[in-house]
């Protein structure tokens, strides 16, 4: 895996498109625990992680939705805590249109 990931680097260098070795991370997708792996990018250690966010969706290892459902809830919770918060007296029909608005 680290060969091509030099592979990699030593592309965009020779097309002058950098990577932010900062930004980068690594995730293995498994069900089964792996032996620690080290890579790196430019002779800097690139972290693993078991979940990250791509495009507004959370990505686990294990690959699970349990941490996406999670993360959904919670803001959606607060939104609702915010509008009952704003809004003291409403109807129902007053209040679906507020969480389908806001949610």
């Amino acid at each position: 895996m680290q060969t091509d990931i030099d592979r990699i680097v030593k592309w965009s260098d020779d097309w002058q498109l950098k990577f932010n070795e900062d930004k980068c991370k690594f995730m293995f997708f498994k069900n089964k625990t792996f032996n620690e792996i080290e890579l790196s990018m430019n002779n800097l250690p690139i972290p693993q992680t078991k979940v990250e966010k791509d495009l507004g969706i959370y990505l686990t290892d294990d690959l699970k939705w349990t941490h996406q459902a999670t993360q959904a809830a919670n803001k959606a919770n607060a939104v609702l805590g915010q509008l009952k918060q704003d809004f003291k007296f409403w109807s129902l029909k007053t209040f679906k249109q507020l969480l389908v608005s806001f949610v």
